[in-house]
Protein backbone atom coordinates (compact mmCIF):
# COMPACT_ATOMS: atom_id res chain seq x y z
CA UNK A 1 0.00 0.00 0.00
CA UNK A 2 2.85 2.32 0.76
CA UNK A 3 4.17 1.68 -2.69
CA UNK A 4 0.76 2.36 -4.23
CA UNK A 5 0.55 5.64 -2.32
CA UNK A 6 4.08 6.58 -3.45
CA UNK A 7 3.10 5.80 -7.05
CA UNK A 8 -0.08 7.87 -6.71
CA UNK A 9 1.87 10.73 -5.18
CA UNK A 10 4.57 10.44 -7.84
CA UNK A 11 1.93 10.35 -10.57
CA UNK A 12 0.22 13.36 -9.03
CA UNK A 13 3.47 15.30 -8.96
CA UNK A 14 4.21 14.31 -12.55
CA UNK A 15 0.70 15.37 -13.57
CA UNK A 16 1.06 18.69 -11.78
CA UNK A 17 4.47 19.19 -13.37
CA UNK A 18 3.01 18.41 -16.80
CA UNK A 19 0.14 20.81 -16.18
CA UNK A 20 2.58 23.57 -15.22
CA UNK A 21 4.68 22.90 -18.33
CA UNK A 22 1.55 22.91 -20.45
CA UNK A 23 0.47 26.27 -18.97
CA UNK A 24 3.96 27.73 -19.51
CA UNK A 25 3.97 26.54 -23.11
CA UNK A 26 0.49 27.96 -23.66
CA UNK A 27 1.64 31.29 -22.17
CA UNK A 28 4.74 31.29 -24.37
CA UNK A 29 2.61 30.52 -27.40
CA UNK A 30 0.26 33.37 -26.53
CA UNK A 31 3.21 35.73 -26.14
CA UNK A 32 4.64 34.49 -29.44
CA UNK A 33 1.33 35.02 -31.20
CA UNK A 34 1.00 38.50 -29.70
CA UNK A 35 4.54 39.35 -30.79
CA UNK A 36 3.79 38.01 -34.27
CA UNK A 37 0.66 40.16 -34.49
CA UNK A 38 2.65 43.22 -33.41
CA UNK A 39 5.28 42.49 -36.06
CA UNK A 40 2.57 42.09 -38.70
CA UNK A 41 1.06 45.44 -37.67
CA UNK A 42 4.46 47.11 -37.84
CA UNK A 43 5.07 45.52 -41.24
CA UNK A 44 1.71 46.80 -42.45
CA UNK A 45 2.56 50.32 -41.30
CA UNK A 46 5.98 50.16 -42.95
CA UNK A 47 4.40 48.93 -46.18
CA UNK A 48 1.91 51.82 -46.07
CA UNK A 49 4.76 54.28 -45.52
CA UNK A 50 6.70 52.77 -48.42
CA UNK A 51 3.66 53.06 -50.70
CA UNK A 52 3.19 56.67 -49.63
CA UNK A 53 6.86 57.43 -50.27
CA UNK A 54 6.71 55.77 -53.70
CA UNK A 55 3.70 57.94 -54.58
CA UNK A 56 5.56 61.02 -53.36
CA UNK A 57 8.56 60.08 -55.52
CA UNK A 58 6.31 59.66 -58.57
CA UNK A 59 4.67 63.04 -57.90
CA UNK A 60 8.04 64.72 -57.59
CA UNK A 61 9.27 63.09 -60.79
CA UNK A 62 6.19 64.45 -62.59
CA UNK A 63 6.85 67.90 -61.14
CA UNK A 64 10.48 67.65 -62.24
CA UNK A 65 9.42 66.78 -65.80
CA UNK A 66 6.99 69.71 -65.85
CA UNK A 67 9.71 72.08 -64.62
CA UNK A 68 12.19 70.75 -67.19
CA UNK A 69 9.59 71.23 -69.93
CA UNK A 70 8.90 74.80 -68.78
CA UNK A 71 12.63 75.54 -68.67
CA UNK A 72 13.00 74.21 -72.19
CA UNK A 73 10.12 76.41 -73.36
CA UNK A 74 11.70 79.40 -71.63
CA UNK A 75 15.06 78.74 -73.29
CA UNK A 76 13.39 78.40 -76.71
CA UNK A 77 11.49 81.64 -76.14
CA UNK A 78 14.67 83.47 -75.07
CA UNK A 79 16.52 82.15 -78.11
CA UNK A 80 13.76 83.36 -80.46
CA UNK A 81 13.66 86.67 -78.64
CA UNK A 82 17.43 87.11 -79.06
CA UNK A 83 17.15 86.20 -82.75
CA UNK A 84 14.35 88.77 -83.13
CA UNK A 85 16.37 91.43 -81.36
CA UNK A 86 19.43 90.69 -83.51
CA UNK A 87 17.34 90.80 -86.68
CA UNK A 88 15.85 94.16 -85.71
CA UNK A 89 19.34 95.47 -84.86
CA UNK A 90 20.64 94.32 -88.23
CA UNK A 91 17.70 95.97 -90.00
CA UNK A 92 18.22 99.24 -88.12
CA UNK A 93 21.94 99.21 -88.91
CA UNK A 94 21.18 98.56 -92.57
CA UNK A 95 18.71 101.48 -92.61
CA UNK A 96 21.22 103.67 -90.83
CA UNK A 97 23.88 102.76 -93.40
CA UNK A 98 21.42 103.46 -96.23
CA UNK A 99 20.60 106.84 -94.70
CA UNK A 100 24.30 107.66 -94.35
CA UNK A 101 24.82 106.71 -97.98
CA UNK A 102 21.95 109.00 -99.06
CA UNK A 103 23.33 111.89 -97.00
CA UNK A 104 26.68 111.58 -98.76
CA UNK A 105 24.94 111.59 -102.13
CA UNK A 106 22.93 114.67 -101.21
CA UNK A 107 26.05 116.50 -100.08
Amino acid sequence: TRRLEDTKESSGLKYTSLQEKHEKLRDLLSEEQAAKMMQEQKLGKVQEQMKSLEEEIQNRELEKKKIESLLEEKMDFEKKLQENIQQQKDELEAKANDNNGLEHEVN
